[in-house]
């Protein structure tokens, strides 16, 4: 087929110009597509990108308190951990005196009476002084084996022995005596 122009040179060039002018104004809503939807590409990237950047800092702000507190909860079972072996330290150092006082009592023969017991605690020794008035030197002795027969006692000397007269009643003579002694501190802390 063939295409002849009959038409006017100057309406030639119109025609051409107008096509030129349709293909510009469709490149440039291209154009103007592709940069609205580029830059719609970039405002939803850069939206991400800052709310992760909030999260991770949101993140690294709570785990820094957790931190904390976890520096502050470490501190504080330590501290316990102090108390409570303070506190085991001492109810392991305490002394069962209900059970020393009835030994004492069970190894105390009839005839013997008891003024005065002494505590005495050094370095690696804890000893026991005991006073008392017996009416025979054959009392103090029993006493003391009975003393020795003792798990709760141990190295029994009879110190001193003297006579007197009773405190109670001033007319009857007995024996004044000392008697010192070691606590066996395993036996007194069952």
């Amino acid at each position: 087929m063939i295409r002849l122009n009959l038409l006017p040179p100057e309406i030639k060039e119109d025609i051409a110009y107008a096509k030129k002018n349709a293909a510009l104004y469709q490149l440039l809503i291209k154009l103007f597509a592709l940069f609205v939807v580029m830059a719609a590409v970039v405002g939803v990237v850069g939206y991400v990108t800052y709310t992760n950047q909030k999260i991770a800092e949101e993140e690294k702000n709570v785990s820094e308190s957790q931190l904390a507190s976890w520096k502050n909860t470490e501190k504080d079972a330590k501290d316990f951990a102090s108390r409570l072996n303070l506190v085991s330290k001492i109810s392991a150092d305490k002394l069962d005196w209900q059970l020393v006082i009835n030994e004492l009592a069970a190894a105390t023969p009839a005839n013997v009476k008891l003024l005065s017991f002494d505590f005495t605690t050094t370095t690696g020794t804890n000893r026991v002084g005991l006073t008392g008035q017996a009416l025979s030197n054959t009392d103090i002795g029993t006493f003391r084996e009975l003393l020795s027969k003792s798990k709760l006692f141990q190295y029994v000397d009879i110190e001193s022995t003297s006579a007197a007269s009773d405190s109670t009643n001033s007319g009857r003579k007995v024996i004044s005596f000392k008697i010192t002694m070691n606590l066996n501190l395993t036996e007194a802390k069952k």
